[in-house]
């Protein structure tokens, strides 16, 4: 199997995968330091270089949501055009349905619920969200370039243990 990992950051690389990410990763296996929101998401690698080859499995994990709603339709029409019919693309990113009941119901406070709608606002403008999701809209997005969505978990635990997260898994038919 041929994996692409999107934004992998520091923490979310997987050995078998090409590794893709806007900030260099020197200790990562297989990196392409490449912001794939401006230039694309990158073909399968071959010994020639790249080529118009597509991906059985892209995994984009803790990225979309620092993607300005604005590109959010071109980077998954451009990750669509780059998987193989029946590739699959997996997608995790904050739930706002399960975030908002979490405030609401007492079970974070206000700094978290900052935290978890904008990011962690370090120094790195990687580490900044710039669009939210619930699991109608992120479908929708899905949908409009063809993706089949072939499975949603609206509460998937992050590195806290907390279960603020969604996982969506689309196929290219």
């Amino acid at each position: 199997m041929n994996t692409l990992v999107l934004g992998c950051g520091p923490h979310g690389w997987r050995p078998e995968a090409v590794n893709v990410d806007a900030v260099r990763q020197p200790d990562i296996p297989n990196f392409v330091e490449q912001d794939f929101v401006k230039d694309g998401v990158p073909f399968r690698a071959t010994q020639g270089g790249w080529e118009h080859q597509g991906w059985n499995l892209i995994v984009a994990e803790d990225v979309i949501e620092h993607i300005s709603v604005l590109d959010i339709p071109r980077v998954l029409s451009n990750i669509f055009d780059r998987l193989e019919p029946g590739g699959t693309l997996v997608i995790k990113c904050p739930n706002l349905d399960t975030i908002v009941n979490e405030y609401v119901s007492h079970r974070i406070d206000a700094w978290e619920l900052v935290r978890l709608l904008y990011g962690h606002q370090n120094s790195s403008v990687h580490s900044i969200h710039k669009t939210g999701f619930v699991p109608l809209i992120l479908r929708a997005f899905l949908e409009t370039p063809g993706f089949e969505v072939v499975k949603i978990e609206p509460r998937v635990k992050d590195e806290t243990g907390r279960s603020n997260n969604m996982r969506f898994t689309a196929r290219k038919p």
